[in-house]
């Protein structure tokens, strides 16, 4: 009967895979897909755009109308090897994005918690600060009364609600729920419980790829440019190197190899100096050199130690926050290389 409820009357049954349409299967779950994705990754917005512009490409041509051909967007008709190829890379985005989205809310869903939010009589208290499960994400709030129904005690929550600005008036949101429902944190200020602690290594995972994809498009461009072969190999491992680079050949004459290190931090945080200094004791003890790309700036107070493994051609780091950092990425890339 579960199974059946999750697959009856699904709109990818009767359709195309349209943003509406995975929106209505995915909510039958509880997931608000589209601004769950959103909050994990903002560019999950231009992917939804692509994917409304698949669905009425398709269409078009399956139809045969050319009218509605002729509402896609110029960059987008005549539609090309590299239209078509684009749009694929998007969709690969997409489906990877909702895999990490999906996994993140099914393991909410699952997780069990410690606490209590009963007293010695069993009742829970009336003003005690509880965390209710809100989507994907938890939301903080104040129990405001308590009741029986049936075999199960009720508890009315009125959630705190984040402020926008100093001019939106937001109505207090109140909510009935098992008590069994409401959380209460098994210690201070536990960062599993903060409001959208979800979608941090959501949005780890989403750089990470960013980064590999980029990286190689940068190899491409610096081998076309000095001529030289050069390779990048995912690692794997649950090891603190995310993937290597290499130039020259498969012999070892003249062969230059790195590790890369994909560092995500969660804005407004900076890279932890303790993290770094870690980072640069495990460097000079490594045998290959290493390129560090983070979102992040580096603490001005290891800008000594850095400059020392840079001179000694051990160590390169680059900020990277999107496609506009993309010649720093190659300046470090072929500087590391020795291009």
């Amino acid at each position: 009967m579960f199974r059946s409820s999750l697959s009856f009357a699904r709109a990818l049954d009767k359709g195309n895979a349209t943003p509406t349409g995975l929106a209505s299967d995915f909510e039958r779950l509880g997931l608000a897909l589209w601004p769950a994705l959103a909050a994990a990754d903002p560019d999950s917005t231009k992917l939804r755009v692509e994917l409304e512009l698949v669905n009425k490409a398709r269409n078009a041509i399956a139809h045969d109308d050319e009218l509605k051909m002729q509402t896609l967007p110029k960059a987008k008709n005549p539609i090309t090897f590299e239209v078509v190829s684009g749009w694929r890379k998007a969709l690969d985005e997409l489906a990877l994005g909702m895999n990490d989205v999906v996994a993140a809310f099914l393991s909410s869903v699952a997780t069990t918690t410690a606490g209590t939010v009963t007293d010695k009589t069993g009742r829970p208290d009336i003003g005690q600060k509880v965390h209710v499960r809100w989507g994907l994400d938890v939301m903080s709030g104040t129990i405001v009364r308590t009741y029986d129904l049936g075999a199960a005690p009720r508890v009315v929550v009125r959630l705190d609600i984040p402020e926008v600005d100093n001019t939106t008036m937001i109505e207090d949101i109140i909510v009935t729920l098992p008590l069994s429902a409401v959380l209460t944190s098994p210690r201070k200020n536990s960062p599993a419980y903060e409001p959208g602690a979800w979608a941090k290594p959501v949005r780890g995972h989403i750089f990470q790829r960013h980064v590999i994809a980029e990286t190689e498009l940068s190899l491409l461009r610096l081998e076309r440019l000095k001529s030289t072969p050069l390779t990048l190999h995912r690692v794997d491992s649950d090891g603190d190197v995310d993937f290597t680079v290499s130039s020259g050949g498969a012999g070892l004459s003249g062969r230059r190899v790195v590790d890369g290190i994909i560092k995500y931090v969660e804005p407004p945080s900076g890279l932890s100096t303790k993290w770094l200094s870690a980072f640069i004791k495990a460097t000079r003890a490594s045998f290959l050199p290493k390129i560090l790309i983070t979102n992040a700036s580096l603490p001005q107070s290891a800008t000594r130690e850095i400059d020392i493994l840079t001179g000694d051609d051990r160590f390169y780091s680059v900020q990277w926050t999107g496609p506009a950092d993309n010649d720093s990425l190659d300046a470090v890339l072929a500087t590391a290389l020795h291009l």
